[in-house]
C-alpha cells in the first residue's frame, strides 16, 4: 500500500469519526429536549391559565422529538419486540466504524456509499432539532411564561 492509500483510509474513518460524533452529540441534546418537554408538560398541568390548545402543542413538540429520536437511535419499541425496523443514523455509522476502523484495508465501496445515508439522515434531523430547540421550544415556553406557568429547567428567569 501506497502512503495516499493510507491517508485516504485515515481520512474515511475521520469523516467517519466526525460523523458519529456529531450523531452522538445530537443524541445528547435530544435527551435534555426530552427532559425539558417532560418538565413542560408537568408546569402546564399547574398552569391554570394556560389555553386549552397548549396540550396539543406540546403533544406536537413530543412528536417530533420522538420522530428525531427515532431516525436518530432507532425504534425502541421495535426493537424490544425484536421485530424489524430501519436501521437508525447510529446503528449505520457503528456498522460502518466496526467494519473498517480495525484494519488497515480501504474502505469497501459499500461502506463508502452506506456513509451517504447517515449523512444525509443527519443533516435533516440537526436541522428539525435545531428548529426545535431555537424556535419551537424557546416560543412554547415563553407561552407558558406568559400564562404564569411555575418555573422548568432550561428555562430562562424572568427578571419581572
Amino acid at each position: 500500500m501506497t502512503p495516499e492509500d493510507y491517508q485516504a483510509i485515515f481520512a474515511f474513518q475521520q469523516e467517519t469519526r466526525d460523523l458519529l460524533r456529531r450523531a452522538q452529540g445530537a443524541a445528547q441534546e435530544l435527551g435534555r429536549l426530552n427532559d425539558r418537554l417532560a418538565h413542560l408538560r408537568a408546569a402546564l398541568a399547574e398552569t391554570p391559565g394556560a389555553e386549552p390548545t397548549a396540550y396539543e402543542r406540546l403533544d406536537r413538540l413530543e412528536a417530533s422529538a420522538a420522530e428525531i429520536g427515532t431516525t436518530l437511535t432507532g425504534d425502541r419499541v421495535r426493537g424490544r419486540l425484536n421485530a424489524p425496523s430501519p436501521p437508525s443514523v447510529l446503528g449505520r455509522l457503528g456498522q460502518i466504524a466496526g467494519g473498517h476502523w480495525d484494519t488497515r484495508q480501504p474502505p469497501t465501496a459499500t461502506q463508502r456509499a452506506s456513509q451517504e445515508v447517515p449523512r444525509g439522515e443527519l443533516e435533516r434531523v440537526t436541522a428539525e432539532l435545531g428548529r426545535l430547540l431555537e424556535v419551537d421550544l424557546p416560543a412554547f415556553e415563553a407561552e407558558l411564561e406568559a400564562a404564569g406557568a411555575p418555573w422548568t429547567p432550561g428555562r430562562r428567569l424572568r427578571s419581572r
